[in-house]
């Protein structure tokens, strides 16, 4: 718990929205008789009593927003990953249950102590398709989030996965309309590629080409209609699945703490560039992108940004392997824009350290809303009317 409060108070203090979720159960009183003997078992066992589950649930999440006053928990989720044979909700014979059940006592249980927040599911993961015959969850939920790793979606081994891409933007488009169709938010709340490798100590989830492909992800994301990201995870050690954090804070080798903590070469910056310029709440504006196809397939990706107080973020991602031109065009603009361009390219790949500052300067007025830059290969560019130096905080709220 103490290790819950201080996250919980970090995250007050900087307004930052958090999505609390219950990983496993791990218990012996509750788990299933057929399986609390076995340490292994029994951390992937179902309930063995639905309604004390749920009982247990709803009064930590009270005890958090109403006694502690936690105002930062915005969205709950009971199961992490539920249907697979490694996680959680796991029947006797180590098979997985549905869920569904156990949505519907958490929220009648939530709903008992006046807790209004919404529960968010399936949290299935990876990208599976979108197939109503499955949702039979959604009068209990008021958000829908699954996890996204691109990698072995229908075409297993496959690293150069544009097909995996495409398909993967194809299902979030239909998982989010979805949601939108019956009043819901519909977020990524896991993302990260695996394409590349993963597992132990692997640096390749932490790689130039890993985040990059992420970023791409997030941009058409954002454009397919996704209301929110997280990518796994910033504060992992770095030896558990793979190099996912974004600050290094462990020695693997002697399995003790750094003496000093520091940014993770590659994650810490290229996902600083992606998010200090876009602020909460912000709208997606429509954006026209001109250039970038090579084969027939589009390889710059971008969205654009308005933020609640009026500031516009260009994000742009050039997948490809060779430098080219992009043109952005904005429909309906109200006015003028001064652009500020931070950028991110394979020129500095690696290194520990990276000042964002701005750099070149673009302008776009109402009845010529466009602008057109030269966009190096395998780069991150952002352009934004935020102008913020290498030590400004970034933007997280308006």
């Amino acid at each position: 718990m103490r290790i819950l409060y201080r996250i919980l108070d970090w995250a007050e203090a900087r307004r930052v929205p958090v999505f609390l979720q219950q990983m496993w159960g791990n218990t012996t009183w509750n788990a299933l008789p057929e399986l609390r003997d076995d340490p292994k078992s029994r951390v992937r066992s179902a309930p063995l009593s639905e309604d004390d589950f749920a009982d247990g649930f709803a009064e930590l999440v009270y005890h958090l927003v109403t006694v502690k006053g936690y105002n930062s928990i915005r969205w709950l989720s009971v199961n992490n990953e539920p249907g697979q044979s490694f996680s959680w909700w796991q029947g006797p014979d180590l098979k997985p249950l549905a869920a569904t059940p156990d949505f519907r006592k958490v929220r009648s249980a939530l709903d008992r102590r006046g807790i209004v927040l919404p529960v968010s599911g399936p949290d299935w993961t990876d990208m599976p398709p979108m197939d109503p015959a499955k949702i039979d969850f959604d009068p209990y939920i008021g958000a829908y989030d699954i996890h996204s790793y691109l990698a072995h979606l229908d075409q297993p081994g496959k690293t150069d996965d544009e097909y995996s891409m495409s398909t993967t933007v194809s299902r979030i488009g239909a998982w989010a309309e979805w949601a939108h169709r019956h009043g819901k938010p519909f977020f990524l709340s896991e993302i990260g590629s695996m394409a590349y490798g993963w597992g132990g100590s692997n640096p390749e989830p932490g790689s130039y080409e890993a985040n990059l492909k992420d970023a791409s992800l997030v941009v058409r994301g954002i454009n397919a209609g996704v209301e929110g990201f997280n990518r796994w995870s910033f504060l992992n050690r770095g030896d558990l699945d793979g190099q996912w954090q974004l600050l290094d804070t462990w020695d693997a080798k002697t399995a003790r703490l750094l003496p000093e903590f520091r940014p993770h070469p590659n994650s810490y910056y290229m996902w600083a560039l992606m998010t200090r310029y876009t602020a909460a709440n912000s709208q997606v504006l429509k954006l026209q992108t001109e250039g970038g196809t090579v084969d027939g397939v589009q390889r710059l990706a971008a969205a654009a940004l308005r933020s609640p107080r009026g500031q516009v973020t260009v994000l742009v991602v050039n997948e490809a392997m060779e430098d080219m031109a992009g043109t952005f065009v904005f429909e309906k603009l109200a006015g003028s824009l001064h652009f500020y361009r931070y950028q991110i390219t394979p020129s500095i790949r690696d290194r520990a350290h990276i000042e964002l500052k701005p750099g070149a300067k673009f302008a776009v007025h109402r009845g010529r809303a466009v602008f057109t830059d030269d966009l190096p290969a395998r780069s991150i560019t952002v352009y934004s009317t935020y102008k913020l130096g290498p030590r400004s905080k970034g933007v997280q709220v308006e």
